[in-house]
């Protein structure tokens, strides 16, 4: 045992090793040091590694079993070692962030008038809506025939196609328009998910999901229905399959429903449809995309913008002399309702600021979450709608205090951002 620890092997190659965990580990249970030192920790903890394979190999082909052992023996050793470290710093790094200070030594503003989320403050002249529209009423409606195990679909949509091959202009600028797709920008990518109508209102979930849960129903399912509009899928690493050909969908059992994924190409536009449900036939996948055939098929046979104006959902196009914001939910998630007219095409998307310090508040997530493009037209009367959610992380739950949100346009042209609306609101951040 002494003449292990003079040798060469404990100095130069146990010892660093366990002075690189005992540093990892040091640097995992104080979760309020500085990221970057965290980073250096792993940094050398990963070259140890590196280390120890390398004189496994070396070892080994100079045909010195023990000291090869030896390095394998190190290189398990703190493989396994990194385990409970991982978990520490997952457990110290969500404790970090429920110990969020940043509203603890604010107060609401004097002198300004403050909003509050949580009652939807419409535009004065949005319609009253009671009904599901026709797309996911049809999906529900599909529920109410006994499902087989039969898991065929057939994906096609080719009325999407010829759109987008011979009027992509039409077709992009009636996607921006209706309220029913959400026409969003996530990672430089394109996208138009559909949304559904709850309780009267459009809605955007944060990834397009819907559930038998909002509202609740008897038969469980989740939805999503999203068209790549820039050629790439939303779903990473989706793989697609051939369009036009009946194909037998593979399908798992995920807690008590069949799930299901299918993607494919519709004439350079990224078809995916998701589907959860009590069987294995895919219900609400073949409705979904009959649905979307006629709807397509019906601005197809009429390619012209008054034409188009005739098929959107009522509400799509308001009149009304001022553009208006205003914000539903709580806790830190909200949802924004926006009514503007840009006069020219771009996205909308939000900045907020916390209004005694005027600091920006979630700056680099707030502006991914609220890109949505827009419709538009040259009559500054014609008003038109985007919603989406997206999460304040600033402060604590019940934790108040004043923010201004500011609606900006980027023009599609490569012109200067603009501001198009600002308003204040009492809000509180989310915690976990």
């Amino acid at each position: 045992m002494t003449r292990f620890f003079h040798s060469p092997s404990w100095r130069f190659f146990v010892l660093p090793q366990l002075l690189t965990l005992a540093a990892l580990f040091l640097g995992c249970c104080l979760a309020f040091l500085p990221g970057w030192l965290c980073v250096v920790f792993m940094g050398v903890f990963l070259f140890g590694l590196i280390f120890f394979l390398v004189s496994a190999i070396v070892w080994f082909t100079k045909k010195n079993k023990k000291r090869g052992f030896l390095a394998i023996a190190c290189l398990l050793l703190s493989l396994v070692a990194i385990i409970p470290a991982l978990f520490l710093v997952m457990f110290n790094g969500m404790l970090a962030e429920d110990m969020d200070d940043f509203a603890n030594a604010l107060s609401l503003p004097e002198n300004v008038q403050l909003l509050e989320p949580g009652k939807y403050t419409a535009h004065p002249a949005e319609p009253e809506l009671s009904e599901p529209d026709s797309f996911q009423a049809a999906l529900q409606a599909s529920l109410e025939t006994p499902g087989t195990s039969d898991s065929s679909v057939v994906p096609s949509i080719p009325a999407l196609g010829s759109l987008h091959s011979d009027h992509p202009a039409l077709l992009r600028r009636y996607l921006t328009v209706s309220p029913a797709w959400w026409f969003h920008v996530t990672k430089g990518n394109e996208f138009a998910t559909r949304r559904w109508r709850i309780d009267g209102r459009w809605e955007t979930n944060l990834h397009g999901h819907f559930s038998s849960f909002f509202p609740p129903e008897s038969q469980k399912y989740q939805v999503r229905t999203c068209l790549g509009m820039s050629g790439k899928s939303w779903k990473r690493w989706a793989k697609k399959i051939p369009a036009g050909e009946e194909i037998q969908l593979p399908v798992t059992d995920t807690h008590g429903r069949q799930e299901s994924s299918i993607t494919w190409d519709e004439s350079g536009i990224v078809v995916e449809m998701f589907e959860q449900a009590e069987t294995e036939e895919r219900r609400m996948t073949k409705a979904a995309i009959k649905e979307l055939q006629s709807e397509f098929q019906a601005l197809l046979e009429n390619p012209t913008w008054d034409h188009a104006k005739t098929l959107l959902p009522e509400g799509a196009i308001l009149r009304g002399e001022h553009a208006s914001f205003s914000l539903t939910g709580s806790g830190g998630i909200y949802t924004a309702i926006i009514r503007c007219n840009p006069g020219e095409p771009g996205c909308v998307y939000l900045k907020a600021y916390e209004i005694t310090g005027n600091t920006r508040l979630s700056e680099d997530r707030l502006k991914k979450r609220s890109t949505e493009l827009i419709g538009w037209s040259e009559d500054p009367k014609e008003l038109f709608r985007s919603s989406f959610q997206f999460t304040i992380y600033e402060g604590e739950l019940n934790q108040y205090y004043g923010a201004r949100f500011e609606v900006w346009f980027a023009p599609e042209n490569g012109k200067d951002d603009r501001k198009l609306i600002e308003s204040n609101w009492k809000i509180d951040g989310w915690s976990r």
